[in-house]
């Protein structure tokens, strides 16, 4: 349209509602908002100011008027009645008043606009002879229209008629539109494209795409539940671009660690959206290996390594694409209501059920399953959908917890845009124990260790960097479940705040906050943009974990999510639960001897079972002090309290980015800390796991410290290297900077660290479960009291039968405990991480003294090999009563307590970790580095001592018969030599250990010969029989076939 031709349009326009205003006789004040031609503003201004003199009875708002440009030029405007009038004249005129349309869509709307105004009284009927005056007008203005036109009006329609439609726009025309990080629309299936109830009131069909901006509590859309189908528009600057994709289980089945409000970190993985001709891509990015700033570099990666693995491939919905964005559709059902994180996997190993020989368990019932509903937010979308798995034919139902054999779980799945704030990475330390974002950078070919390790840490900024304490610029709220017992929150609460001391030595003001979660949030729990300490219930063990989520290509931490079971503050566990279970001789010799241990580290150590065991801790205190007669209420809010508070502590303390601390307990000798005078601070970090405080007997109670409810100043000095503001540091300075806090950590006691895979290792000062800077003798004293709790169980001090078995049984656990941190000791080998130049004075690998290793054998010896050794009363056995009443799926435990089953367990236990190949190889190892002026402990020292203590009664002065229980340890302690023997090559022990068993065969032949003959022992029937068997038994070895 020329500049001419589209100026004498307007002025026809504007021509003819003035003589129709005029002949209605509409009493309006009229004005011309000027557009952005100001050419032709200018000329409306001029002829609205020619007193055309309009009354206040209509309102015509946003009529457009087209400029020589095609842009708006002015737009009319009317009075205050007649709204609804005005309003339909926009929808009539529609396109043909935006830019670019035709000058007859306008002429032809007119009409429409008469009869709306006459309907709603804006224009004054008239007689029908001055109807008849107005018609003849307006068919004349018509002709004058037309005239100027030229004619071309009839081919300009038949052109609109031959006009192809957009079937992209025609494809969402009447859907609902929800605007964020990608635009959605809502599309109800079982309505007509042209049904007015289908359109939207919120939003365009043509509505501006996402974008990103830092308020949380902007809320762009929420979509409705029910049988909806959603289709995501992918814009071409959305292909290609990494996001986050972070699924959460809302709804799990209650049990086996299936539980609800679970973050599934494992499953989280940037991702992007790649198009390959009619299909979108679901692919998640290879972020292990970069090169930045190098091109080259970015080549040779691209032709060695995939850089994204294709998740899933969806077809582009009917081929399309928007004829002016260039963007395309893909229905999110087709995506999102699939197994993207493998749960039939993650269900059929937590059920189990490998004796059936069915694997999987459960199946993926894709057409069962949902999407039920999504929140669309500027930085992400959130997704809720109900996954089905059906029970595999011929699998057992696992539980009554899971109906019909059905787990229908309510899965959240979050798409996240990576932060993008100006957030600086920081390189890890290995002596601060920090959790990391690791890769390989690629950029500089002469770089040694192409690995990039950064800290993954929150990103606090000071309002006012030049106060030396300064509140933050965003902090890190932690918002409390409306699931919470009131009752709880303030310990809860105190364990989230108690880190706020570290940060202000920092200069950090209010760095974490506690807030409930409010009653009328726009949001909902699991909301990836906020974080929540999350309150639910399961069956099975109590259950606390705090995972957080991290950018993957920078570290920035940026939500958390900490879930609490309520069973963490029911009842005692079950003792049994944590017995270990008894295998073949061969079959324990052969494991590595980690599988032993609490803590079973995975890839990037976030496995923590601290609540497992604190849970027994605090309903221990609670026991000795009901059975003391010191349990009031208040001392029981207290104790459990404190437990809270130093649960929350290091869950928080996770999501802040520090790993467990296992050598923190060292920080303070047992004395200091029972005498109070550590100011009530049990180690130097509360990312350990600790046991309870218990007071000494005959203390007072009153004020006691039975846990950890500060952080320690190892945990001080750890958030100081993660946080500590470097800004306006050149490389160097920053570098200088952080390698001075981190040499603290070499030099100073408190601030000794080791973590998940030292614990797992040989290292006897990485402990669980001690206090203080001595793990024997700490053990020692839990074992003491062990006998202490059976003196007043068998006294009746323990009113209720039933919580008496189960305390019973909480020490026996405390053996299997002892036995399992003692025997670290022996071979054992401190890890020191220091660097070379640190002023620590030690070295990176130091061995266990022998003075140390021989007191964990008199250790083991005394509580578990030597006569009189777990060796129960019936008085104590005959008040271990059992649960009369049914569980909720499973029968009344068995009347009687298998104690001498449980008893062998532990000696057998016993053995395995004294004759272990780990332990002998440690032995060996440690001779050769043992200082000239100490006698090392060896293999054959610890072979005798062990042999002494187990066949003591065939060396006695005294005869005596061998009990019972002393003739299964015997006998088991043969099993393990024969293995030895036998098969020392295939369980991998050194060489010498045949010879050692031959030895010990040999001595104990001996000594039964000797007994036997009448010399040491008072031979009754069942002892004759037992000495004969090991005869013969040991004869077969040594000497087959005779």
């Amino acid at each position: 349209m020329n500049s001419t031709k589209s100026a004498r349009q307007a002025f026809a326009v504007f021509i003819c509602l003035s003589q129709i205003a005029h002949s209605f006789s509409v009493a309006a004040d009229f004005s011309v908002v000027p557009g952005d031609d100001a050419g032709l503003s200018q000329t409306f201004d001029r002829q609205g100011r020619g007193g055309i003199s309009m009354g206040s009875s209509v309102l015509l708002a946003g009529l457009p008027l087209m400029s020589a440009a095609g842009s708006t030029a002015g737009a009319f405007a009317f009075g205050s009645r007649g709204a609804a009038s005005a309003a339909g004249l926009s929808r009539r005129l529609g396109s043909a008043a935006a830019p670019g349309g035709s000058f007859e869509e306008i002429l032809e709307a007119l009409p429409h606009f008469v009869q709306p105004l006459q309907e709603t009284g804006g224009i004054a009927q008239r007689e029908s002879k001055e109807d008849l005056v107005k018609e003849k007008k307006l068919a004349k203005l018509k002709a004058e229209i037309a005239k100027i036109e030229g004619g071309k009006k009839d081919k300009k329609e038949d052109k609109k008629e031959a006009k192809p439609t957009n079937p992209f726009d025609e494809f969402i025309k009447g859907a609902t539109v929800y605007q964020g990080l990608f635009t959605i629309y809502e599309v109800d299936p079982n309505k007509k494209t042209d049904d007015p109830a289908k359109k939207s009131s919120s939003a365009s069909k043509d509505a501006i795409p996402g974008f990103f901006n830092d308020d949380e509590t902007e809320v762009s859309a929420v979509a409705g539940s029910g049988v909806k189908e959603y289709y995501l528009e992918i814009r071409p600057d959305q292909l290609e671009k990494d996001y986050h994709f972070l699924p959460t289980l809302e709804r799990g089945t209650g049990e086996y660690g299936v539980y609800s409000t679970l973050m599934l970190w494992k499953q989280e993985f940037a991702f992007f959206f790649r198009r390959v001709d009619n299909k979108i891509q679901f692919a998640r990015r290879n972020t292990s290996f970069r090169a930045p700033s190098n091109e080259a570099a970015q080549k040779l990666l691209s032709s060695s390594f995939p850089d994204s693995s294709v998740i899933d491939e969806i077809g582009i919905e009917g081929g399309f694409e928007h004829p002016v964005r260039k963007s395309v559709l893909i229905n999110m059902s087709s995506l999102f209501t699939s197994d993207l994180v493998g749960l039939n996997r993650f269900l059929s190993q937590a059920y189990g059920n490998k004796e059936k020989g069915i694997s999987p368990i459960f199946l993926f019932n894709q057409g069962s399953s949902r999407l039920d509903s999504l929140e669309v937010y500027p930085q992400n979308i959130e997704i809720l959908q109900t996954l089905v798995f059906k029970l595999n034919a011929g699998a057992m139902l696992p539980s009554i917890s899971i109906p019909g054999g059905r787990a229908a779980l309510l899965v959240r799945y979050s798409i996240s845009a990576l932060p993008d704030n100006g957030y600086e990475p920081r390189e890890a330390d290995d002596r601060v124990g920090t959790y990391m974002t690791v890769f390989q950078d690629y950029s500089d070919p002469n770089s040694y260790d192409p690995h990039v390790r950064f800290v993954e840490r929150w990103h606090f900024e000071k309002k006012n960097p030049y106060e030396p304490l300064s509140e933050v610029k965003k902090q890190a709220v932690y918002y409390l479940d409306p699931n919470t017992p009131p009752e709880f929150k303030d310990f809860i609460a105190a364990g989230v705040l108690g880190w706020n001391k570290a940060f202000e030595k920092i200069g950090f003001k209010n760095a974490l906050a506690v807030q409930d979660y409010p009653k009328d949030a726009p949001w909902k729990p699991g909301d990836t943009r906020y974080s929540m300490i999350r309150w639910f219930t399961g069956l099975g063990p109590v259950y606390a974990i705090g995972p957080w989520r991290a950018s993957p290509l920078t570290g920035e931490i940026y939500q958390a999510s900490i879930s609490i079971n309520d069973w963490m503050v029911r009842g005692l566990r079950r003792g049994l639960d944590f017995l270990p279970k008894f295998l073949k001789p061969e079959q324990e010799l052969s494991k590595p001897l980690s599988d032993f241990a609490e803590v079973s580290a995975d890839a990037d150590g976030r496995f923590c079972r601290l609540s497992e065991r604190l849970a027994g801790e605090v309903n221990l205190a609670l026991a000795l002090a009901e059975t003391n007669g010191q349990l009031s209420e208040e001392e029981r809010k207290r104790i459990v309290g404190q437990y809270l508070t130093e649960l929350t502590e290091h869950e928080v303390g996770h999501t802040l980015g520090l790993r467990h601390n296992f050598k923190a307990s060292t920080a303070f000798s047992l004395a200091d800390i029972q005498g109070g005078k550590t100011g009530g601070i049990l180690s130097g970090s509360v990312m350990d796991y600790l046991p309870i405080n218990l007071p000494v007997k005959g203390a007072d109670v009153k004020n006691h410290q039975y846990f950890q409810t500060q952080v320690g100043p190892y945990d001080e000095a750890a958030i100081a290297y993660s946080y500590t503001e470097l800004k306006n540091k050149t490389p160097q300075e920053k570098k200088a900077a952080l390698e001075e806090i981190a040499k603290r950590f070499s030099s100073d006691k408190n601030l000794v660290y080791g973590t998940d895979e030292d614990f797992v290792r040989a290292d006897p000062s990485v402990m669980l479960w001690d206090l203080g800077d001595n793990g024997v003798a700490y053990q020692r004293a839990r074992l003491d009291l062990n006998k202490e709790i059976w003196k007043d169980i068998e006294a009746g001090k323990t009113k209720d039968y039933k919580k008496a078995r189960e305390l019973f049984l909480f020490t026996l656990n405390q053996h299997v405990q002892a036995l399992g941190l003692t025997r670290r000791h022996l071979g054992g080998i401190a890890y020191n991480r220091i660097h070379a130049g640190d002023a620590s004075g030690k070295v990176p690998l130091e061995p266990v003294t022998a003075q140390k290793q021989r007191e964990a054998m008199g250790l083991l010896n005394d509580y578990f090999l030597k006569p009189g050794a777990l060796e129960f009363s019936p008085g104590l056995l005959s008040r271990l009563g059992p649960e009369n009443l049914p569980q909720l799926y499973s029968w009344p435990q068995p009347k009687e307590l298998p104690t001498s089953k449980v008893i062998e367990q532990l000696t057998w236990q016993a053995l395995v970790s004294l004759y272990h190949p780990d332990i002998l190889h440690q032995i060996k190892n440690n001779e050769a580095m043992t200082p000239a002026d100490q006698t090392p402990l060896t293999s054959a020292e610890l072979f005798k001592t062990v042999r002494n203590s187990i066949w003591s009664e065939l060396n006695a002065k005294d005869k005596v018969g061998i009990s019972a229980r002393r003739r299964m340890l015997q006998k088991q302690h043969i099993d393990i030599l024969t293995v030895l023997f036998r098969l020392s090559d295939m369980v991998g022990e050194p060489q010498d250990t045949r010879a050692l068993a031959r030895h010990d065969f040999t001595a104990i032949l001996t000594s039964a010969n000797q007994a036997l003959a009448g010399k040491t022992v008072a031979i009754d029937e069942a002892t004759r029989v037992h000495l004969k068997d090991i005869q013969a038994e040991i004869k077969q070895l040594l000497y087959p076939g005779k």
